[in-house]
This record gives C-alpha cells, sequence and structure tokens, in this order.
C-alpha cells in the first residue's frame, strides 16, 4: 500500500500543478479585464499590474487547490484506466475503495496548506492589494473609507460612516464609538471636514455611559475639534474587510459588533468561508475518485471538461449560498457549508457502491449518459465546432458511446465567419468520432435555413468537418438576382427547385449541387414550365450551370440542351437566355449568343407561340464604332395559315452626336416578331377609341395583307439643353396585291 500511495501522489503531482496553474492564469486574466478600463483611464504601468497579480496570488492560489485536486483525479485515473493498470491492481488484490486511500492523504496535506494560506498569507495579501489598487490606480496614499460599514483600529474603537462625499472628502453621517476604557463614549456628527490639518466635526452630540448602561454625560455642539487627529488616520489605514481578516480578528469583530447590536451576518459568512474552503481538497476527493471510477473515463479531454462542469457546480453553488447568508435570506453559520456537506453525501453515497454488482451496471450507464449529456450541453450552451458557432435545442436525448439520438423536435444554428445555418426537424442523430461531433443527420419534416435560402426535404446531413449539407427529395426556394439586358439594374427572381439529391457547401452564399433535379419560377403547384436537369451547380451571383437540361412546357418536352452556362452577373455574356415573361400569353423565346466581339455581336432568337404553333427565327447584329451604332434584324418565319413563309428585316442607325438619334428603316412581308416590332413600337398612325379611351394606332396594327415598308426618325435633345425637346416622325407604305396606301405620323414635345 505505501509503494501504492507514493505512485499514485507523485503521478497526481503534475496534473494537480497543471490544474492550479491554469486556474491561477485564468483568473488573473480575468482579474485584469475587470481593472483594464481604470489601467487605461489612470495609465497604470506594467510593473504595477505585475504587483496587483503577486498580492492576489494567495487568494487565487486557495481557490484553485481544489480544481488542481479534482484535474489530478480525474486525469490520474483515466490514464490508469487507459494503461490498464487498474485491472493490474485489482487482480493483484487490491480493490478500487483502496484507490482513494492515496487521494485522502494528498487532501489533507493540502487542507493543512490552504487553511495556512486562508488564515496567515491570504489576509495580508488581500490588505496589501487593496492599498496597491488604492495607490497605483487611483493614486491615493490611503486606503479609501468604506462607507456604510464599521472600521476598527485594533484598541476597541470603532469608527461608522454613512456617506463620503468623493469631490470635497466631507464625511456625512458619522459615528465614533469608544469600548477600550470599559465606559461607552459615542460620538456623533452630521458631518465632519478636514480644515488647516484637523478634522472638524459639525452638528454633533457626546453622550458617555458607565459598564452598566447609566447615562454619565451628554452634550450637543456645532463644531468640535479632535484633539486625537492622528487616530482617524489610523482608523482609515487599519480598517480591514472581512477578506483582509484573520479568524481570530473575525472572532473578535463579531464579539464586539454584537454588544453593540450590529448585523454580522456577513462577518460569520466570511469566517465560515475560512474553514470550509480549506476542507474543499478533502471534499473533492471524496467526490472526485468514486465519480471517475464510476463513469469509466478514459480520455484526458473529458478529464477537463468533467472538471471544468464540478468545480463551477461547486464554486457556483458556494458563492451563491454565502451571498444567501450575508443577506440572513439562509443562516449565515450554514451557508457556505452546504456544498461540502451535499458534495461529501453524494461521494460517500457512490464510493459504497464501489466493488457491487450494481456499480458495474451503473457505471456503464452513468458514463453512457454523462457524455451525452455533455455533448448535448455544450451544443445547446453554444459551443465553437470547426471553427464556428454551434447551439442545439434537443428535445429527448438518448444514445450510446458513438452516437446521440435527438427525438421530439430539434433546432440546431451553425454560425461561423463564412456561414449561418439553421436546421429544424422531428429527429436527429449525432455521430461521434471519439467525444468530438463530426455530423448531425435530421429526417422528419426537415427544414433548412442559408442566409436567404430555404430547403424543405425528408432527410438531410451537416457534415461538420467537411462545411456541407445534404439534402435528400429537396425542394427549395432561392431569389436570384438577374441583372435585366441594357441594363444595370438587377431584380430578384424567385427560382423554385425539387432534386433527389441537393448538396450545399456552408457559407453566406453557398454553392449549391443538384442531382436530377427540375427548377422553374412558376409558383403554382403544377408549374406550366420546367427546366429538367441530370446535373446542375448554382452559385447566387455569379452562374448557373447545367448538364443534359430538358426544357419542359405543360410537362411536353420541346427543347433539349447537352451543356449550359448562365451567367448571373453580366447578360451581355450569357451564352444562352430563354425569355418566359410572356408565357402567360403562351410565347417563349430562346436566345443563343454565338458571337461576341469588342465591336460586333451576333446572336439567334427563337420565338414559340404555343397556342396557333407559330415559329419565328431571327438572327440579328449589333455593331458598335465611334461614330455610331448599327442594328440589324432578320426575320424567318412559316405561315402556317396561308402557306409560304414570312420574311422581315430592318436597319437602326444610331449616330453619335449630342442627345439620342435613332433612324430606322422596316421591311416586312407577312406577319411579324416580337423582336422585329419591339424597336417600332412607339411610331403612331393614328387613334381609335377603345372603351372611350383614345389608343394609339402602331404600324402593325394597319397591315392586314401584302407588304409594309416603314421609315422612322426619333430626336431626343441632350439631357443639359436648356429647352428639352423631342421630335418622332414615321412613314410607311402599305403595298397589297391593287392598293398601295401611304401613311405618316409625327410627333414632337418642348
Amino acid at each position: 500500500m505505501r509503494i501504492l500511495i507514493k505512485y499514485i501522489i507523485k503521478q497526481s503531482l503534475g496534473s494537480f500543478f497543471i490544474g492550479l496553474g491554469g486556474f491561477i492564469l485564468f483568473v488573473s486574466l480575468e482579474l485584469l479585464y475587470q481593472l483594464s478600463d481604470l489601467i487605461v483611464r489612470y495609465k497604470v504601468g506594467i510593473d504595477k499590474l505585475f504587483i496587483l497579480i503577486y498580492y492576489n496570488l494567495p487568494y487565487f492560489i486557495v481557490l484553485g487547490i481544489p480544481v488542481g485536486v479534482l484535474l489530478s483525479i480525474f486525469w490520474t485515473l483515466s490514464r490508469m484506466r487507459s494503461d490498464n493498470e487498474l485491472i493490474a491492481l485489482q487482480t493483484h488484490g487490491v480493490t478500487l475503495k483502496s484507490i482513494v486511500i492515496p487521494f485522502i492523504i494528498f487532501s489533507m496535506v493540502l487542507c493543512f496548506a490552504a487553511y495556512s494560506f486562508n488564515d496567515f498569507i491570504v489576509p495580508i495579501a488581500n490588505r496589501k492589494a487593496s492599498e496597491a489598487i488604492s495607490k497605483y490606480v487611483y493614486k491615493r496614499p490611503e486606503v479609501t473609507f468604506k462607507e456604510n460599514a464599521f472600521m476598527e483600529d485594533g484598541r476597541g474603537r470603532y469608527l461608522y460612516i454613512k456617506k463620503i462625499d468623493p469631490e470635497t472628502g466631507e464625511l456625512q453621517k458619522l459615528l465614533l464609538y469608544d469600548l477600550s476604557s470599559g465606559k461607552t463614549r459615542v460620538i456623533s456628527a452630521e458631518n465632519a471636514s478636514k480644515e488647516s490639518g484637523k478634522w472638524i466635526m459639525h452638528n454633533g452630540r457626546i453622550f458617555e455611559t458607565d459598564s452598566k448602561g447609566f447615562l454619565l454625560f451628554d452634550m450637543k455642539f456645532d463644531s468640535l475639534e479632535l484633539e486625537f487627529e492622528q487616530d482617524i488616520n489610523q482608523y482609515i489605514r487599519s480598517s480591514k474587510s472581512p477578506r483582509e481578516m484573520t479568524s481570530s480578528e473575525l472572532k473578535k469583530k463579531i464579539a464586539s459588533f454584537n454588544k453593540l447590536g450590529v448585523d454580522t451576518a456577513s462577518l460569520q459568512v466570511a469566517l465560515q468561508e475560512k474553514l470550509s474552503n480549506s476542507l474543499a481538497p478533502f471534499v473533492i476527493v471524496l467526490l472526485g475518485v468514486p465519480v471517475s471510477l464510476f463513469l469509466n473515463l478514459k480520455s484526458r479531454s473529458w478529464s477537463v471538461i468533467l472538471t471544468f462542469a464540478l468545480v463551477v457546480i461547486y464554486q457556483g453553488s458556494g458563492a451563491w449560498l454565502s451571498a444567501m447568508g450575508k443577506e440572513n435570506l439562509f443562516n449565515p453559520v450554514l451557508a457556505p457549508w452546504i456544498p461540502n456537506i451535499l458534495f461529501t453525501a453524494f461521494g460517500i453515497i457512490i464510493f459504497a457502491l464501489i466493488d457491487t454488482r450494481a456499480s458495474y451496471r451503473l457505471s456503464e450507464f452513468l458514463g453512457r449518459f454523462f457524455k451525452i449529456s455533455v455533448i448535448v450541453f455544450l451544443l445547446s450552451a453554444s459551443t465553437t465546432l470547426y471553427a464556428g458557432n454551434l447551439k442545439l435545442s434537443p428535445g429527448v436525448v438518448t444514445g450510446k458511446s458513438d452516437e446521440v439520438l435527438l427525438t421530439h423536435g430539434v433546432q440546431l444554428t451553425y454560425n461561423s465567419t463564412n456561414t449561418s445555418i439553421t436546421v429544424s426537424a422531428s429527429n436527429a442523430s449525432i455521430l461521434l468520432r471519439g467525444e468530438t461531433p463530426i455530423s448531425i443527420g435530421f429526417w422528419g419534416n426537415v427544414r433548412i435555413s442559408t442566409g436567404e435560402n430555404t430547403i424543405f426535404s425528408e432527410r438531410a446531413i451537416l457534415e461538420l468537418d467537411l462545411g456541407m449539407v445534404q439534402a435528400l427529395k429537396a425542394y427549395m426556394k432561392t431569389a436570384i438576382k438577374i441583372p435585366e439586358t441594357g441594363s444595370n439594374e438587377a431584380k430578384n427572381v424567385d427560382f423554385f427547385v425539387l432534386g433527389d439529391y441537393v448538396e450545399a457547401t456552408a457559407e453566406t452564399t453557398p454553392t449549391v449541387t443538384f442531382h436530377d433535379s427540375s427548377f422553374t419560377t412558376c409558383d403554382r403547384k403544377k408549374p406550366h414550365y420546367s427546366f429538367n436537369v441530370s446535373f446542375a451547380r448554382l452559385k447566387p451571383g455569379e452562374y448557373l450551370e447545367v448538364e443534359n437540361l430538358v426544357m419542359k412546357i405543360l410537362d411536353v418536352p420541346v427543347f433539349y440542351f447537352p451543356w449550359y452556362y448562365f451567367r448571373l452577373d453580366d447578360p451581355t455574356r450569357r451564352p444562352f437566355q430563354i425569355d418566359l415573361s410572356s408565357i402567360g400569353e403562351g410565347k417563349t423565346t430562346i436566345t443563343l449568343r454565338y458571337l461576341k466581339l469588342d465591336w460586333l455581336t451576333v446572336s439567334f432568337s427563337w420565338e414559340r407561340n404555343w397556342r396557333n404553333s407559330a415559329d419565328f427565327f431571327n438572327l440579328m447584329g449589333d455593331v458598335s464604332t465611334d461614330l455610331g451604332g448599327l442594328t440589324a434584324l432578320l426575320q424567318y418565319s412559316e405561315n402556317i395559315t396561308a402557306g409560304g413563309y414570312d420574311l422581315g428585316a430592318y436597319v437602326l442607325l444610331k449616330p453619335e452626336i449630342d442627345g439620342t438619334l435613332s433612324l430606322g428603316g422596316l421591311y416586312l412581308d407577312g406577319t411579324p416578331s416580337d423582336a422585329l416590332k419591339k424597336p417600332f413600337k412607339q411610331s403612331i398612325f393614328g387613334y381609335r377609341t377603345v372603351n372611350k379611351r383614345q389608343k394609339a394606332v402602331t404600324p402593325f396594327e394597319l397591315l392586314k395583307e401584302g407588304k409594309l415598308y416603314l421609315g422612322t426618325l426619333d430626336y431626343r435633345s441632350p439631357s443639359t439643353s436648356i429647352i428639352e425637346s423631342s421630335i418622332l416622325g414615321s412613314f410607311g407604305i402599305y403595298a397589297e396585291t391593287d392598293v398601295s396606301t401611304q401613311l405618316w405620323g409625327i410627333s414632337a414635345d418642348l
């Protein structure tokens, strides 16, 4: 046993100092953070900061000893279990209950050290720390007065100050008790100020009683010069807070305040805290060793996590109960001991179960339950994972060592610098690699929101390590900004996607990949048209790449394209464009731009009227020079009604002048296409009354049979002109079989 004690204590020392050092470093940084504003405001040097930390080290050490003990227990026992040393000890007849003996011996030594620090070194160090803050931070040579509290000089005299004026230094509502001579002498005053180096009390009263309480002396005064000026300075220097007192000083002060009838709850709590905190290492051993043996911990990372959890519970509950004791909401003598009592009782119960049949089943259950609970707790409490912030709100939690099952409603939020994802589902499953979640699967009413995009699916998987979202049988609605041709403006177009398999990167603007999917901009349950693809990749705001595109109208295949690349940022560079703006009239337009130079653009478009099966084919060229622009179009279509074919052409000349000038010429034999009519829709050959309203008549509305020759002139003055003007003139010849009609129209605005 002696060898075992030496071995375990030796193994525990390293992890003990790691835990103690880590805690001291953490609270030191926390102290600097709390003082950061004062440090910057008063320009405190780095050497003075180290002095502040140095004086607080004893107090930090006392608080950190339980942390070091708990970490050493979990760290040492988890290593011994992973190396099968515990099994070897049991094989040689050493019971698991015997493992607690070395830790108890170690804890008793630490209890003595903690008490010595707490009662002799910490009060002095805390006093020095207060003086250092006052001297180096606030630049005051004296310790600051404590308001609304009694201060003792150590010789049976007490000073009570209700309030201090921080600007004038005037003391308000003060009482001075003197019990040193066996008599009680009380001096009260409304205020006191320092005048010419002397303390002067104003509007006060002095009375003195004997040991039996009979009044011996009573006098009022307007102002009174105190002869013991140096004693007041001594009060200032010697006043101590409960943290700056030893146990004997606290006991004396409690006895003195009891004589005065002053509430001593805060002093009682401070006295009991010195004793209860000193026994903390022993209490931690009684709880930590049985818990570690029951949970079968083999990972050091779990040791750190469990240490953190238990320390937060132990010290947090202690601070909360002590605060209640100071306010007399709980017995001030009992309050600091409650965490020790509860932790000790719980530890003894678990210790009694060690090496029993029930312990093996219970330890397996507790180990599994603890891992699941910690994972769910960390995820629910917003955890940093894979460079992101993950928060999970589970319903019912079950699972095993490598998987956690969440049912009855689950919601997850994952935020990082590049993305924000929210997933809700009926059920979820977390897969673990060791103790780290690597993926989360969702099923049942899955809803995935990434930025402005929302995906509905039957099943989805969030790959945390890869930063990917996968969805099966997914339905997606996304708004894509598409620039309009000939304009710098872009409009949001709603795209509806239904896919067997959808994959998206976890980014604010994700790259989405679709397999065996269909697209449409029609928001009806049964869309009028759709585009079926075997593969598509969408990068919102940049591009849409498609393979094996089949266009369907009313579920009838009408067009096939093996590969299609659709630019979403520059409409003039789209090689392929589909215009569905007139789908309500049964019309579609497909445009293919197959030549794009700096000065020349050639495109081909196909217009289809699905109501009468009319097809129009247009070949258009745009030439841009320094002298102006030239646009020409050639139209061809079959005349289904009369047979034969229809032809049309136009030429538009736009010279480079001040203002805008457009000269156009058109030839048409048959029915015009929309592309042919577009530049000449402003030409007017008269008006007619429709529903009691005047409606302009365009050249194409007057065409019945035959040919149309049309010339136009459109001029608009520069916007910088003093007088803005515009002139629109049109001249048309309608050549039928026997008759030729000439029409002209002109309009001018000033």
